[in-house]
C-alpha cells in the first residue's frame, strides 16, 4: 500500500469510535509496520504505507490521520522532541502524546486454526439483515458455516458457502469492515481460536471477538413447497412502497398484497387509527395463486429486500398467508397478520 487511501481511513473510523477510554477515543496507533484501530472487541489493522517513514510508535487522533489520507510522502517521528508529522507543505507538531504501550494489544494465540477462506460479497450481502436487538445476540452477527446467513427473525438471507472450517458467528463490526473493503478484497483468509476470529487479506487484518451463542436453526423456517409465485418489477414495487408510506401505520408499517388475477396485484396500506388508506395496482406475473389471495408484509422489510435483490425482477414464491415467502431463492420474508 503506497498511500493511506479513503477506503482504509473509513474502515479505521468504523472501529475507532468515541470511547470512555481516552487511549482509543477516536484514536489510532501508528508503528513503523502498521496502523491499528481498536474498540477492544474489534481490531482493524493495515500495513503502514510504503512511502511513509515512521520512527518509533505513537497514538494520534483521527482528525490528524485525516490529513494523511492519499498523501504519498509522509515523515512521522515519534522519537523527536517534540514529535512531529511532516508532509509536503505542512508540519504537525504532536504534543502530549499518549504512551503507545497503553494502547490495547490485538488478542494473539498461537493455537489458531486455519479455517480457509470466506467470500467477501456473500458476507457483506447479509449486513442489512442482521438484528440490532441486544436481547438476541446470536442474530446480531453473520453465521459463517456451510451457508452464510443473516437474519433479524423477520427477514433472512442465506447463500451456499465454500467455507469448510469450524462455523462461527461474526459480529456486525466485522461484517461492516468486510463490506467497507468489498471493492478491493474478494476473499478473506480465516483463522480462529475458541474466542476470536482473525481475517486477513493482502495488507489488511481484522480481529473480532466471536459471538458465543448458538445460532438459530434457520433451515427449519425455510419453506420447501411454496408453489405460488408473484413476479414484479423491483423498481416499481420499491417506488410503490415508498409512495404508500404516508398512509401506513407508523408502528406496524403493514401493507397487504392481493393477487387479483394472473397479471395484476394490488398493494394497499391502511392506518385504522388515522383513518387513512392508499392502494396501487401493479402489473405482475401471478402463478398458482387463487384470485383474491391476500398476504401482509412489513413494508420496511420489503424495502430492505428490494434493495438487496440483484435482479430487476422481484420474484416471491408463496403458499399460504401465514407462511414465509422466498424472494429470488435467497431471501426469506415473514408475513404479518392481516387486520380485519
Amino acid at each position: 500500500m503506497e498511500t493511506l487511501n479513503t477506503t482504509t481511513v473509513n474502515s479505521i473510523k468504523k472501529v475507532s469510535k468515541k470511547s470512555a477510554l481516552y487511549i482509543i477515543d477516536k484514536k489510532v496507533l501508528i508503528t513503523p509496520r502498521a496502523i491499528i484501530a481498536s474498540d477492544f472487541e474489534t481490531y482493524f489493522q493495515c500495513d503502514t504505507p510504503t512511502q511513509w517513514t515512521v520512527n518509533g510508535s505513537g497514538v494520534i487522533s483521527l482528525e490528524v490521520l485525516e490529513n494523511l489520507k492519499n498523501v504519498k510522502s509522509v515523515e512521522i517521528n515519534f522519537n523527536a522532541s517534540p514529535a512531529y508529522i511532516a508532509f509536503p507543505g505542512r508540519k504537525i507538531v504532536l504534543n502530549d502524546l499518549e504512551d503507545p504501550k497503553q494502547f490495547p494489544e490485538i488478542e494473539t494465540d498461537y493455537n489458531t486454526e486455519k479455517s480457509g477462506k470466506i467470500n467477501a460479497e456473500q458476507v457483506a450481502g447479509v449486513l442489512d439483515f442482521l438484528c440490532k436487538d441486544d436481547l438476541r445476540p446470536a442474530m446480531c452477527g453473520a453465521y459463517i458455516g456451510a451457508d452464510i446467513v443473516g437474519t433479524n427473525a423477520h427477514i433472512l438471507r442465506w447463500s451456499k458457502s465454500e467455507y469448510s472450517g469450524t462455523p462461527f458467528i461474526l459480529p456486525r463490526a466485522g461484517v461492516e469492515l468486510i463490506k467497507a473493503n468489498l471493492k478491493n478484497v474478494k476473499f478473506w483468509n480465516v483463522e480462529q481460536t475458541k474466542d476470536h476470529v482473525f481475517l486477513s487479506a493482502d495488507s489488511l487484518k481484522i480481529s473480532c471477538l466471536k459471538i458465543d451463542e448458538t445460532y438459530p436453526n434457520y433451515l427449519s423456517v425455510i419453506p420447501k413447497d411454496n408453489d405460488g409465485l408473484i413476479q414484479i418489477n423491483k423498481k416499481q414495487l420499491s417506488q410503490t412502497l415508498k409512495g404508500l408510506k404516508s398512509s401506513m401505520n407508523k408502528h406496524t408499517q403493514q401493507v397487504t398484497i392481493t393477487a387479483n388475477n394472473a397479471e395484476l396485484i394490488n398493494v394497499t396500506a391502511v392506518d385504522i387509527d388515522r383513518k387513512t388508506e392508499a392502494a396501487q395496482d401493479l402489473t405482475a406475473n401471478v402463478e398458482s395463486l387463487e384470485n383474491g389471495f391476500k398476504i401482509g408484509f412489513n413494508a420496511k422489510y420489503l424495502e430492505t429486500v428490494c434493495s438487496n435483490v440483484n435482479s430487476d425482477i422481484f420474484s416471491i414464491s408463496l403458499s399460504t398467508p401465514n407462511r414465509a415467502g422466498i424472494v429470488n431463492d435467497e431471501i426469506l420474508v415473514m408475513p404479518v397478520m392481516l387486520n380485519n
